[in-house]
């Protein structure tokens, strides 16, 4: 069973009757996808796709410039 989400209602609906709808993409080339029918308005609906985690990285940010962390009561301008 596959999620869908129907533009036209603003509703998810989950759907075990798909059909593979193939296109043409400017940039990609031919490509598909998984369409169903909305069960409310009888659309076609695009299968919902999860958004992507993106790896949480490391940021070390230096608040001080370099020059200013010696110590020595000067800072750069």
């Amino acid at each position: 069973m596959a999620n869908f989400y129907c533009s036209a209602c603003n509703k998810e609906f989950e759907s075990d009757t798909t059909s593979k709808r193939e296109f043409s993409d400017p940039i990609y080339g031919n490509c598909w996808r998984n369409a169903a029918n909305c069960p409310i308005c009888g659309l076609e609906a695009d299968e919902k796709k999860e958004p992507k985690m993106l790896s949480k990285k490391k940021f070390s940010v230096e608040l001080t410039p370099p020059c200013c962390s010696g110590g020595g009561g000067r800072c750069c301008g």
